[in-house]
C-alpha cells in the first residue's frame, strides 16, 4: 500500500505507527530540505490522518531536527505535540571510518479533537 495514500484505512483507526527509515527514504533525494517535498507532506498528512487522537508516530531516524521540523511544526494542516532524542552509538564495523552513528528518536502525539465526543 502507498503509504501516502492509505485508502484501505479508515480516519482514526491507529494508536501508534512505528516508523523506522520510510521518512528517511523519502527525504534521502539529495536535495537541501526546504520543508516543501510533496511526498514527506502527503506521508505525514496521511499518518496523521490514521492516528487517533493523541495517536503516537514513533521515528526512527538517521536525520537531525534541523531536517525534519520543517515538516513536523510546518504544516497548518497537522498538529503534533513533538519531541526527540538522540542516541550515539558506536560502529562496531571496521570497514567504516566513522566511529560513531547518531539516531534520532521522535515522538510525535497526534493532536485533534476525539470524533466521538
Amino acid at each position: 500500500m502507498d503509504v501516502c495514500h492509505m485508502t484501505e484505512f479508515d480516519d482514526n483507526t491507529f494508536d501508534v505507527v512505528l516508523d523506522k527509515g520510510m521518512l528517511d527514504a523519502l527525504l534521502s533525494h539529495g536535495r537541501n530540505e526546504t520543508g516543501d517535498d510533496e511526498f514527506v507532506i502527503a506521508l505525514q498528512r496521511e499518518i496523521f490522518r490514521v492516528l487517533k487522537p493523541g495517536g503516537k508516530w514513533l521515528i526512527v531516524s538517521g536525520n537531525d531536527q534541523f531536517i525534519t521540523w520543517p515538516y513536523i511544526c510546518g504544516d497548518e494542516n497537522v498538529t503534533w505535540d513533538a519531541n526527540y532524542t538522540s542516541l550515539r552509538l558506536e560502529n562496531k564495523t571496521r570497514q567504516q571510518q566513522q566511529q560513531y552513528h547518531t539516531y534520532f528518536l521522535y515522538n510525535l502525539v497526534a493532536e485533534k479533537e476525539d470524533p466521538v465526543q
